[in-house]
């Protein structure tokens, strides 16, 4: 059974097999009601608000993902000036894929600048149920929404779990020189960028 509340998003992924920024059936929905037990076998069902707008695939071999965006601590970016100021036009083509010749525009997308949060200098992170939004600053080296930053074996208690993070303008979390660390059970929805983020690759 889900622990979600009435009121809260949550992110039904896309089964379709083109997915992109400008193409895409993702869907953030808000929970209407949950019924606990609807029936044998089956923990929860969620009910939404709205009516989905794309079709789901569901079966015993592939099924969409759903993901719950909102927690009780927000930390976001900047409603007025954290969005990039230059989107994709969504008139690029290229190649045929998958029954589209979409392409996305070059150099766009670049100029994101959300909020970010570093533990660093020997800091400690413990950081569970938050919600991080509108976070990360765009190729920014170190502006990522959650660093934790050459901590070296000082952190190994530390931990980034049961969070979310979405509307990211560069990558989720990045572990850079930190060992021993532990980042579990997280969520992670539009985001610019590789997602989980080893820095030097040795951590």
């Amino acid at each position: 059974q889900v622990k979600w509340e009435v009121g809260q998003e949550i992110v039904l992924t896309t089964t379709a097999l083109h997915d992109s920024r400008n193409w895409h059936q993702n869907e953030v929905l808000t929970i209407d009601f949950i019924v606990d037990g609807p029936v044998p076998g089956v923990g929860s069902a969620v009910h939404v608000t709205t009516p989905v707008a794309y079709a789901h695939i569901a079966n015993t071999g592939y099924q969409g993902e759903v993901g719950l965006l909102s927690r009780n601590i927000k930390v976001q970016g900047a409603a007025d000036d954290s969005n990039p100021i230059d989107p994709d036009t969504g008139s690029c083509t290229g190649n045929w894929h998958q029954g589209t010749n979409f392409l996305p525009c070059p150099n766009t997308y670049t100029t994101g600048f959300g909020g970010h949060i570093m533990v660093h200098s020997g800091g400690k992170g413990y950081v569970e149920g938050v919600e991080l939004y509108r976070m990360g600053q765009t190729n920014i080296l170190g502006r990522y929404p959650f660093h934790f930053h050459v901590l070296q074996n000082d952190c190994s208690d530390c931990y980034f779990k049961g969070n979310s993070i979405h509307q990211s303008y560069y990558r989720c979390i990045s572990i850079h020189g930190t060992h021993n660390t532990t980042v579990s059970e997280n969520v992670a929805y539009d985001v610019s960028g590789y997602c989980y983020y080893l820095e030097d690759g040795i951590e």
